[in-house]
């Protein structure tokens, strides 16, 4: 017994009561609720931060005018989004020496 709510039967196998069978149901289907919102919101938050990423490298000078204009082409928001698009772009010949041979 916890304060005045009997969370446990007095049954004579010693089975749990229903009552706390039932809260931790919900208590378990509320975590499972709560973590796929928290990925969801995650998720959300990442692909607008990955969004201003290509700006945020165009602003640093870490990519030229040229590779930003690619990469917003392409939809590459992601590190391995935007190495596959500059190394196709570098094999292709549609950048320029000085946009491929930079540090990735």
């Amino acid at each position: 017994m916890v304060g005045s709510v009997n969370l446990q039967t007095n049954h004579a196998d010693g089975m749990l009561g229903l009552p706390l069978v039932m809260a931790v149901a919900r208590m378990s289907i509320l975590h499972t609720l709560m973590t796929k919102l928290f990925v969801q919101l995650v998720v959300a938050l990442s692909a607008s931060a990955f969004a201003q990423s290509n700006q945020v490298l165009l602003q640093e000078r870490l990519i030229s005018p040229a590779v930003y204009e690619l990469l917003m082409q392409k939809g590459a928001t992601t590190f391995e989004q935007r190495r596959r698009v500059i190394d196709a772009a570098c094999r292709s010949g549609q950048l320029g020496p000085s946009d491929c041979n930079r540090p990735r």
